[in-house]
């Protein structure tokens, strides 16, 4: 392990990582106040009946615009 990573470009990784970072494909937000986190329950067939956060696709430096329209458009609540 130590010899692979020691020949791998670590300008390369440290670039792939900021990309990573700064322009998601996919968001996550996490809901909560003082009773606790807010999760709804999946209606389609696959995994029907699941407990999930609010979840969607994001385009590129898009993180936070993404994050208030998925709140929006799944839960019906405004992020400010």
């Amino acid at each position: 392990m130590a010899d692979y990573l020691s020949r791998y470009p670590v300008g390369e990784l440290l670039q792939m990582l900021e990309e990573d970072v700064r322009m998601p494909r996919f968001i996550g937000i996490v809901l909560y106040n003082k009773k606790g986190i807010w999760l709804s329950t999946r209606l389609n067939k696959l995994i029907k009946g699941s407990l999930q956060v609010v979840f969607g696709k994001a385009e590129k430096q898009e993180s936070i615009t993404a994050a208030k329209r998925e709140v929006k458009e799944e839960t019906d609540l405004s992020v400010i």
